[in-house]
This record gives C-alpha cells, structure tokens and sequence, in this order.
C-alpha cells in the first residue's frame, strides 16, 4: 500500500512539473526570409505566400523552395520550375516545423517533421525526425 502511494505522488509531482513546463513557441515572421545553412552551399527559402490548395487536411500553408548549389542546382532552376520539385508547403505551430514537398509539379507531397530549437532574425537551428541537426544563418 505505501509503495503504491509513494508511486501516485511521484507521478502527480511530474505530471504537476510537466503541466507548469512553459511550451516553446516561435514567431513565424522570424522564418521568413533566405537562409544558408552553415559550411554548406544549400539555402532554403520560407516565404510569405499563402497555398491555395484544398487537398491537404488545413488550408493555409506558406510556400517555401530549398537548393544545393553543391549538387549543381541553383535558385533560378527551383524557380524556373515553381511549385515542383524544391518546393513546400510549411506551417510552424509552436516549435514544429511541417514540409509538405512538392514532386513534378504538384503530383506528390512528401511531409517532412521538423522541431525548431532556435528562430531568431537571423539564426535558425532544427532537428528532423531522425534527430540530425540543422543549422541556418539568414542571408536576406
């Protein structure tokens, strides 16, 4: 019996700390914009442009474009071929970051899950869903 009391109050402690554990929100305004991720030569671009599709489950994704200019793709050839592939849908709800990527022109989206860890005005650091880390410094 006292164990089983001893293990209820040290449940309710955590799940008291956890309730009082403030969450981590970020402004999306501060995404916005070029970003370079550091020692590389690839660059992701978050934009203001709202989606107007109706195929996903929400409305209201921002579009975004990604390139490497280490594999020999540059920001006129993402933009020359705009809404396909180097394109995503995005929405940042409080430190998760969401891409839907574009294929051949809208043909497929491939979601991607992101955890912001830091957004300010000019830096940007994340982990994916296999916990490797990226790091952005805003360039525009």
């Amino acid at each position: 019996m006292r164990k089983t009391f001893i293990r209820m109050a040290f449940i309710a402690i955590v799940a008291g700390f956890a309730a009082c554990t403030p969450k981590i929100t970020f402004t999306e305004s501060d995404l916005h914009g070029k970003w370079q991720e550091e020692d590389k030569n690839a660059y992701v671009v978050f934009t203001v442009e709202l989606d107007t599709l109706t195929d996903l489950k929400e409305n209201g994704y921002h579009w975004g474009y990604e390139w490497d200019e280490s594999e020999a793709v540059y920001e006129q050839d993402v933009m020359a071929e705009k809404y396909g592939n180097g394109w995503f849908l995005y929405t940042l709800e409080g430190a998760k970051l969401t891409e839907y990527h574009m294929m051949s022109n809208k043909g497929a989206y491939i979601p991607k899950y992101y955890t912001v860890s830091v957004l300010t005005n000019s830096d940007l650091n994340y982990q994916d869903e296999e916990k490797v880390a990226h790091s952005y410094k805003k360039v525009k």
